[in-house]
């Protein structure tokens, strides 16, 4: 039986208590940039066009670093990181709360709504606005952060760079390693 206000209730009428969720994951912080295809390029401004055609430059030579080709995920260094994100400066883009798992999350208390409780198990600082904007995010969606904002930890943070081709490569900078929590040493490793 569903009731007026879409909550699921029994033969009685009695609403069951919530589901509850429990996920660990990283968190992540997206900064989305679409790079302009060579027809378009043409019609901007010659910084603008020099600007985009440099950052191509540097993530082909950033992904043969690495052996990848554009449309793969890789790991960057704090160096790489910086240097990406010089480029990226004051291009249009777009910054988001991420991480697959904060995703499917929130999708699920869309569709579940009250009918489940989410909790997440991730870390996210308490100074950063990166970190402000997933904890936000995560509130805004009804879903609970624990252990809650944390002094000296960041979340992660990714670009991830549309090519005119419509390949998508994004690039992960993981934050938060070796960050302890209550007597518990959080310590990230990837493959990589």
């Amino acid at each position: 039986m569903v009731n007026s206000q879409n909550n699921i209730s029994n033969a009685a009428g009695v609403s069951p208590k919530p589901t509850g969720v429990l996920a660990a994951d990283l968190l992540v912080v997206d900064e989305l940039i679409t790079i302009p295809a060579p027809a378009e390029l043409a019609q901007t401004s010659g910084n603008l066009n020099d600007r985009y055609t440099q950052l191509e430059e540097m993530l082909d030579r950033l992904l043969t670093s690495k052996g990848m080709e554009r449309g793969g995920k890789i790991s960057i260094t704090d160096e790489e990181f910086k240097e990406l994100s010089s480029a990226v400066s004051g291009l249009p883009g777009k910054m988001e709360a991420g991480g697959s798992t904060a995703d499917i999350l929130t999708t699920v208390k869309h569709l579940r709504g009250d009918e489940v409780k989410v909790d997440f198990l991730g870390i996210a600082g308490s100074d950063d606005s990166n970190d402000k904007l997933i904890v936000e995010d995560l509130h805004k969606n009804g879903i609970a952060l624990e252990p809650g904002a944390t002094a000296g930890a960041s979340s992660a943070m990714s670009f991830i760079f549309t090519h005119p081709d419509g390949k998508r490569t994004t690039s992960f900078l993981l934050m938060s390693s070796g960050v302890t929590i209550s007597g518990f040493k959080i310590s990230l490793a990837f493959p990589g």
